[in-house]
């Protein structure tokens, strides 16, 4: 990227920086959809693995499915968004030890996954089985990391809240926290579960969702229900409450009715998909995968998808009115990787593994949910630290212009605020070096914009100085 000498800012209008920079998105953007994509698919195929295997679908193609995806998102997709969050969060690991070592240890867990996921696939090669102890040895690694990972980004948020008091933090930061109850809880409910199945899964077990009640699993099914399901469905609500926030200022363009039935119908759909299950919650019964209620599993799956799909939208959309502002900016990255990585969360969290199903679709999706928790953090605390450099700069900015505001008064020339301006540059510059260096991250006010936001300063104390001089 190509930078002005004389501000250390981006250069906006060097041509092969916009163009390097646009074809790394477009990049970007493409691996990512493809990624979405192959999560989608084994969510699909592990959530209605118990109709599927009473289809005339060929074992050898589901096989190869299997692998497919397998590969998209433990081989090519693995690869890329490690060395995509190697890149991005480089600067704030160097200052920020614990998430230089939570990265460290999300890489270890990730290519241990990926060492079990490979073993999966030779073990149904050559033996037409796979051992169960494998699928929960790689789901818990990844709700462990899940956990500690929400549990970090939660506490940002709740700490961002504190100094902004702002109802979307909030609602961000109960979400994060409804996700890291429900990954926890999760670890013991999941293995519970499938410790019940046998050890060796092959074609020809019965690949049935298990009741999931009091009766069969006994106090394992409370925590399921109201530690891990509810915890989940909450958080669902909540970070879509918080996305509503977010878009309110498109309704006008679209106009408020079509804003609110584009906005509500995903919401209302998942929460009628879901009203058997929620009907069952008070008798301790989980009904979601009862075979005689699947028009409501179609439904809520369905709903759920496309509202994970909106939220991550929301943020991309951001990202895409930052960027026609000032096209180098470092937000726009920032809310990119927020973006996908919510819709990923979203989707790997969905995906069921108490089935074991055979081959095991979904086992890819849900051991990568600590990467894609890490995705969405690192791209939310990013953004906030980024939004809370370009606060600082711009109070410095307004004191230092109010200060000699007073200069103006008694010269008054345009030489003079041309000066201001200079200095203020030359300021700005040295401020984003230390804000920098403090905290790893960039602050995204450009050259142009700090231009922009002094005329603005300069314009208001004109105005402040002539309405004193008109009541004198």
């Amino acid at each position: 990227m190509s930078y002005d000498a004389s501000a250390g800012f981006p250069n906006k209008n060097d041509p092969s920086s916009t163009t390097s920079r646009h074809q790394s998105k477009k990049t970007v953007s493409i691996l990512m959809v493809v990624i979405i994509t192959a999560l989608m698919v084994d969510m699909t195929f592990s959530t209605f693995s118990d109709i599927l295997k009473e289809q005339s679908v060929s074992s050898f193609w589901r096989l190869v499915l299997f692998i497919t995806t397998i590969l998209t998102i433990y081989g090519a997709g693995q690869y890329f968004l490690l060395g995509f969050l190697k890149q991005i969060s480089s600067g704030v690991r160097s200052k920020e030890s614990y998430f230089n070592k939570l990265y460290n240890l999300l890489t270890i867990a990730q290519y241990i996954i990926a060492g079990i996921l490979l073993l999966i696939i030779f073990q149904i090669l050559l033996t037409s089985h796979y051992y169960i102890v494998s699928t929960i040895a790689a789901t818990t690694i990844s709700y462990a990391l899940a956990c500690i990972i929400m549990s970090l980004v939660s506490y940002r948020f709740f700490s961002w809240y504190k100094s902004s008091k702002d109802n979307t933090v909030l609602l961000y930061a109960l979400a994060s926290a409804m996700v890291a109850i429900s990954t926890g809880s999760h670890l013991l409910t999941h293995n519970a579960i499938l410790l019940e199945k046998p050890f060796v899964i092959d074609a020809n077990l019965k690949q049935d969702f298990p009741e999931i009640s009091q009766s069969t699993i006994g106090i394992i099914a409370n925590v399921f229900l109201y530690a891990n399901v509810l915890p989940l469905l909450l958080s669902f609500v909540l970070m879509y409450a918080g996305t509503i926030l977010l878009l309110q200022h498109h309704s006008e363009k679209l106009g408020k009715i079509k804003f609110w039935i584009i906005i509500c119908l995903p919401l209302i759909s998942f929460l009628a998909g879901l009203l058997p299950t929620l009907l069952a919650l008070p008798s301790g019964g989980f009904t979601f995968y009862n075979k005689n209620f699947v028009v409501f599993r179609v439904l809520s799956i369905l709903s759920g998808t496309s509202g994970s799909i909106l939220i991550g939208i929301a943020f991309l959309a951001i990202a895409r009115t930052v960027c026609k502002i000032h096209q180098n900016s470092t937000m726009v990255d920032y809310l990119a990787i927020a973006g996908y990585g919510v819709m990923m969360l979203a989707i790997s969290i969905e995906t069921p593994m108490y089935q074991a199903p055979y081959p095991p679709f979904g086992v890819a999706a849900s051991a990568s949910i600590g990467l894609m928790c890490y995705l969405y953090g690192i791209g939310i605390y990013l953004s906030a630290i980024s939004v809370s450099e370009d606060v600082k700069l711009r109070h410095a900015i307004r004191q230092y212009v109010i200060k000699e505001s007073k200069l103006l008064d008694s010269i008054g020339t345009a030489e003079m605020e041309q000066q201001i301006e200079k200095t203020i540059l030359k300021i700005t510059k040295e401020q984003e070096g230390v804000l920098t260096e403090q905290t790893g991250v960039e602050p995204s006010l450009t050259e142009g914009e700090v231009k922009d936001y002094v005329e603005t300063v300069l314009s208001e104390v004109k105005q402040m100085h002539n309405n004193y001089k008109e009541q004198q």
